[in-house]
């Protein structure tokens, strides 16, 4: 549950921070921790960086203020794992507190929506739905949202795993291009929002990457 994941994301940021004062001193900043996640590991990464979950009423919220920067590939949308939208004369929804960077990732084939006995229904995340959350962050010129408009771009791509691409039909070459964005991407904000690299937060701010890709990777920022 949403407890858990915040007891242990303390627990892995306590002992890096024991690590940079023992056996790693000199060798980690801990002032420049950054935090990513896949799938249900994305939710984690938003859940400290100050999303909320409504597992049980009222909505919980577990951020750690130790992270400056996240990374989250194919994340939870409303209605899954407690992320919440908003309703009737209910303006609140998970993201409201997410201040600090973000990047988020996903594309037209990252669906984990299993179909029901209804036609035309399912339950699970769909690749419109894993977009609400970025939408939802408040702007601070400081979030960043790669969508790929390829049907080919399965779930498990987006954790940079292209091992299944020849049992999912799809084009080696392919899944290496496209993994090659989300991984230039996600160097170009690490590199922006941890390391303060000029020439990253510069690349942040063009478009150099729906260049690259011909269009089929959609890059927005706020």
């Amino acid at each position: 549950d949403v407890e858990e994941v915040g007891r242990l994301a303390a627990v892995v940021l306590d002992e890096v921070h024991r690590l940079a004062a023992a056996e790693l001193r000199g060798r980690i900043d801990v002032n420049k921790i950054a935090v990513g996640g896949h799938s249900a590991g994305s939710g984690g990464a938003q859940t400290v960086a100050g999303a909320k979950r409504n597992f049980t009423l009222p909505p919980v919220g577990l951020s750690d203020p130790r992270p400056i920067a996240f990374l989250s590939f194919s994340p939870q949308q409303p209605g899954v794992s407690g992320f919440f939208d908003t309703h009737f004369q209910k303006p609140g929804h998970s993201w409201t507190d997410v201040q600090r960077p973000m990047l988020v990732a996903t594309g037209d084939g990252d669906d984990s929506c299993e179909p029901t006995d209804k036609p035309g229904e399912c339950v699970g995340d769909t690749p419109f739905g894993r977009r609400i959350g970025y939408q939802r962050m408040p702007a601070g010129n400081n979030k960043y949202h790669l969508y790929v408009h390829d049907a080919d771009a399965f779930h498990m791509l987006f954790e940079l795993n292209a091992k299944e691409c020849p049992a999912k039909n799809v084009d080696s070459a392919k899944c290496a291009e496209i993994v090659r964005w989300l991984s230039s991407t996600a160097l170009a904000f690490l590199d922006g929002h941890v390391r303060q690299s000029p020439a990253a937060l510069q690349w942040l701010q063009s478009n150099r990457i729906e260049q690259a890709s011909g269009g089929v990777a959609e890059w927005q920022r706020k």
